[in-house]
């Protein structure tokens, strides 16, 4: 492999080919760390890269945001999980530590940064170390085996489901599900949906269909009434469950269901590991486990290293801005 340095790159700095060599050569490799992708959720995204003189053998992304003249890291939307991506099979611990050490170094803030489920971190006195979980799905077997480990429930709604005689309909139309979810679904956001949210969806979306990296599938009823949508992310032996939304008045329909046992026939007795993408919420994590999926835990790294003058001066302005613009 050769002689290899480890260095801070920012943004203009970063060989996006060799980047994204890198990310495809990784055991780790993620749709998400992909540079097309960290450019559309956090433009101007800087890294920390280990490289030889022919490629890049290690690489974190970076994503950065700025308030109140503070730039800190921050995790990006539609972007669960990202850290080290390196060639090697495992990142040793002294690897990691002078990674963390240039990212300490750099930024004095980490409001949360989500590492991938390969890694496993230890704690340290100078930033807090959480577990997150997901749900994953290995669709080596067959479809018999895979939904024998359906919970009774989950069996009755897909019956429900193909009862009802919804059709699947293959989309290349983003709007439908957007709709969904902004009409029934956003309202139950704790603290609200990004202004930006959607665009970067969009976005996001034509980007990953012109790569031919995702299929966006939607249920209609007899009626040809759009009830449920969901988008499916393919980037190496990964299905991700990356978005979805189903009408309120069309939940009895079971759509949301039908739709994922669609893609776990569909691709079972594949390479395939199907990742939910489970945020942390108990009724939806119950919900992808009466697929027979498995929590998987992957680290979360909170640090707040900015002289105290500057917290309270921060906790001020906050203040200022709740009482001028409340939720």
């Amino acid at each position: 492999m050769g002689k290899t340095k480890i260095h801070y790159f920012t943004h203009l700095e970063i060989d996006k080919k060799k980047w994204d060599e890198c990310i495809h050569q990784s055991s780790q490799g993620l749709v998400y760390a992909l540079s097309f992708y960290l450019d559309i959720v956090s433009p101007n995204w800087d890294a920390v890269i280990e490289e030889n003189e022919q490629a890049y053998t290690a690489v974190m992304p970076l994503p950065k945001k700025r308030k109140y003249g503070i730039t800190f890291l921050q995790q990006p939307l539609f972007c669960q999980q990202l850290g080290i991506f390196s060639v090697e099979n495992e990142v040793s611990n002294a690897k990691l530590e002078i990674f963390m050490a240039l990212i300490v170094q750099k930024y004095k803030l980490a409001s949360h940064y989500h590492f991938h489920t390969n890694v496993r971190l230890s704690q340290t006195p100078n930033m807090e170390i959480t577990y997150l979980h997901t749900h994953h799905l290995n669709l080596s077997c067959s479809y018999t085996a895979i939904y024998k480990n359906y919970s009774a429930d989950r069996k009755l709604n897909l019956k429900l489901a193909i009862r009802a005689n919804l059709q699947i309909v293959e989309s290349a139309d983003i709007e439908p599900l957007i709709q969904m979810f902004e009409k029934d679904i956003a309202h139950k956001i704790s603290g609200g949906v990004a202004a930006n949210a959607y665009d970067m969806l969009k976005k996001l979306y034509k980007a990953l269909h012109k790569k031919g990296l995702c299929k966006l599938f939607y249920t209609k009823n007899q009626k040809g009434q759009i009830g449920a949508g969901g988008l499916f992310v393919f980037y190496q032996h990964q299905i991700i469950y990356l978005f979805n939304a189903a009408y309120h008045t069309h939940r009895k329909e079971n759509g949301r269901t039908l739709l994922i046992d669609h893609l776990l026939k569909k691709y079972a007795q594949s390479s395939y590991t199907f990742d939910f993408e489970s945020p942390e919420i108990v009724q939806i994590s119950q919900f992808y486990k009466s697929f027979g999926a498995e929590a998987i835990p992957y680290p979360k790294v909170s640090y707040n290293h900015l002289p105290d003058w500057i917290n309270n001066l921060w906790k001020v302005k906050k203040k200022i801005y709740e009482t001028i613009f409340p939720k």
